[in-house]
């Protein structure tokens, strides 16, 4: 049968609003943040953004992680 789940892949909140537009009208959103590069702030600036619109953020995934990354430790900085 069909799932009862979909997913929606937006653009950068960087590039465009489009995906916070669309942050009030699903169910939850998933950020996608670039591990050596994306700041705590950074992260927390744009979950404060979604909620802004009536989004609800669940989670995060984190991209291109090198083995030797420390972006856990930057963010319980």
């Amino acid at each position: 049968g069909l799932s009862s789940y979909a997913i929606i892949d937006g653009p950068a909140l960087e590039r465009s609003s489009a995906a916070l537009n669309m942050a009030p009208i699903v169910d939850g959103v998933i950020l996608v943040v670039t591990a050596d590069q994306t700041t705590a702030q950074e992260i927390e600036a744009a979950r404060r953004e979604i909620e802004s619109r009536q989004g609800h953020v669940i989670g995060v995934v984190m991209n291109r992680i090198k083995s030797d990354a420390r972006f856990a430790e930057r963010l319980s900085a």
